[in-house]
């Protein structure tokens, strides 16, 4: 009898942990509480703490926030500059965008050190254009190829400035091709009206501005690595008509008289010119030797020959 005295004590005195208890720190209800509370305003095990930090390349209307791994989303980032927001607990370094601003794309390019009070030195950046085209979510970049994204340029509002001049159009590749044209539809499979292809192309076949935008998937750019060049359509959604019509506009419709020039948001895409021209990666179907190139001079879409020179801007799918 002695022996089950203990036992017997324990039962009548002692309070077994109730696991379904939201006040009882043994319990994984009040884990989980403690977790979600996370979310909102601060718990007793994720409190919250100060990230400080500089942002570039946001536009008007578009905000985001940060969160940290296993821990809440922060305020929001909503101007360009240095940045003060509070976020609620986490593991450091282990950060990443929670949010995403409505028509750009961001990256965290320095997670920052810790402080006494948080997190500083934090650096975020926005270098790519947002839609929806096609049933799928693209990703512009905001320079033409050869040029640089700089988050500091133009007081952190972000441009295409980072290598070149004015001179040059700051580093854009100006002298692209969609194709050499040997043999005709050597770079569309040997299709008339198809898309441009992956090489192998057709005997001495080549095509310049897939070359350009599969150049950032072996670097990697911007942590993607399907970049591709636009098609006629997403080129046709960045086409602003400031007299109308509303985009997308019909294949040969320039903008209305007294449009404002280059026909696009140049404060999305800040270093391109009227004088630009955008090869598509769509063929013409009508002409086996001309394919789908934007006029940034009146936002028309038309037909130059595959061998003529252009730029290109290289989007990717998000």
């Amino acid at each position: 009898m002695k022996r089950f005295l203990p036992i017997l004590v324990f039962l009548l005195f002692c309070k077994l942990p109730n696991f379904n208890n939201s006040n009882d720190p043994n319990s994984q209800l009040y884990l989980e509480t403690q977790l979600l509370g996370c979310i909102q305003n601060g718990s007793a095990i994720c409190p919250p703490f100060r990230v400080r930090g500089m942002i570039s390349g946001l536009t008007a209307g578009n905000t985001l926030k940060i969160q940290y791994e296993f821990g809440g989303i922060s305020d929001s980032i909503s101007t360009n500059g240095s940045f003060n927001i509070v976020t609620r607990g986490g593991i450091f370094p282990r950060v990443f965008i929670a949010q995403q601003p409505n028509s750009l794309h961001c990256f965290i390019t320095n997670p920052g050190i810790k402080s006494s009070d948080g997190v500083i030195g934090m650096e975020i950046t926005c270098p790519l254009y947002k839609a929806f085209i096609d049933n799928r979510t693209v990703g512009y970049s905001r320079c033409a190829h050869g040029q640089e994204w700089n988050p500091s340029g133009n007081a952190y509002v972000g441009n295409c400035t980072g290598i070149g001049t004015a001179g040059d159009q700051y580093g854009i590749s100006l002298s692209l091709n969609f194709c050499n044209i040997t043999p005709t539809n050597g770079c569309t499979s040997g299709l008339t009206g198809a898309d441009l292809a992956p090489p192998p192309w057709i005997d001495a076949a080549s095509s310049d501005i897939y070359n350009a935008c599969n150049q950032y998937n072996t670097v990697n750019k911007w942590q993607r690595n399907n970049w591709r060049v636009t098609t006629k359509n997403e080129l046709k959604n960045i086409v602003v008509c400031t007299t109308g019509p509303t985009s997308p506009l019909d294949d040969f419709v320039p903008c209305n008289v007294g449009y404002s020039s280059p026909a696009i948001n140049t404060q999305i895409f800040t270093n391109l010119e009227s004088s630009n021209v955008l090869w598509s990666s769509n063929s013409y179907p009508i002409d086996s030797i001309q394919a789908y190139a934007l006029e940034l001079n009146n936002g028309r879409i038309y037909t130059p020959d595959q061998d003529g020179t252009n730029q290109v801007l290289c989007v990717t799918n998000l």
